[in-house]
């Protein structure tokens, strides 16, 4: 049984040796003052210490809290770790080397709070070029590995994603398309 929890956004961002793009992705995630927010960066066993590049709350104000594997398990591992660890209702996902676009905390507290939500999933800025690469891997299937199969057909970018905290965890050994394997 999964204890209720409060209404609120977790943000979990899983990250490997990436101290500054993990720092500017946590600056990214920005609320109005007191709104029910947390950042979680969960530290796949990388050799840098974050600690030392991490504030206890970002420039908006919201708390982060850093997260540690003993084992390196790929983005999904610390995801699932961020998940069971988050304070909040719902999960948003931001990985290390993308940003928020200003405002996204504050209209997805609003969509959570006037509808029954169990998943969100909305257009990112960048996709552009997500769509020109499969349409190359898509005219050269032939000669592709089942791991860029695997990515050509992957229609998530984990950043668009906002999930109600369930039992649900994704597969933590998928090191490739793990967001379409977690949907």
């Amino acid at each position: 049984m999964v204890k209720e929890v409060r209404f609120g956004l977790s943000v979990v961002i899983p990250t490997y040796a990436r101290p500054e793009q993990t720092r500017r992705a946590v600056e990214s995630v920005r609320a109005a003052a007191g709104a029910p927010v947390e950042i979680l960066v969960v530290d796949d066993a990388s050799p840098v210490e974050l600690a030392d590049h991490l504030p206890e709350a970002n420039c908006s104000g919201v708390p982060v809290r850093l997260l540690r594997r003993k084992l390196n398990g790929g983005p999904q591992a610390a995801r699932n770790l961020g998940i069971r660890r988050a304070s909040f209702q719902f999960i948003a996902f931001l990985d290390s080397d993308d940003v928020f676009v200003d405002g996204k905390v504050d209209r997805i507290l609003g969509i959570l709070r006037a509808d029954d939500v169990d998943l969100l999933f909305h257009n990112v800025v960048g996709m552009e070029r997500y769509s020109r690469l499969s349409a190359l891997w898509v005219r050269t299937l032939g000669s592709m590995s089942l791991r860029w199969v695997l990515c050509a057909y992957n229609p998530v970018a984990t950043p668009a994603l906002v999930i109600r905290r369930r039992r649900a965890l994704g597969v933590p050994h998928f090191r490739y398309s793990e967001d379409y394997a977690f949907l």
